[in-house]
């Protein structure tokens, strides 16, 4: 059971152990392999409004959500958008969030 210590003493953490088990290379929706680089553009094939760099789709993950059976979503700063990665790590959607 997680139990907190809300001391103001430094407390090393015991309860929890993550293991790095490798990760895999996200792709496109045509399998061609993302980058880092800064955008400069927003279309890649049939997608529109997404971050582009030297004509690969550009991520700047931000945060991560497990989906059962293995898949996960990233959102990205960049877009802003959250794309849906099959566990091997090709793109297999995304969805953009409404602006306010």
């Amino acid at each position: 059971m997680f139990r907190p210590d809300y001391t103001t003493q430094v407390v090393g953490q015991t309860q929890l152990t993550l293991t790095f088990k490798g990760n895999p290379k996200l792709t496109d929706l045509d399998g061609q392999p993302t980058t880092r680089g800064d955008p400069d553009g927003t279309t890649l094939g049939s997608l529109t409004n997404v971050p582009v760099a030297n004509g690969k789709l550009t991520l700047d993950a931000e945060g991560l959500a497990i989906v059962p059976g293995g898949g996960f979503y990233v959102s990205d700063e960049y877009g802003p958008i959250i794309l849906h990665v099959a566990r091997d790590g090709r793109l297999l959607g995304r969805s953009r969030p409404s602006q306010p």
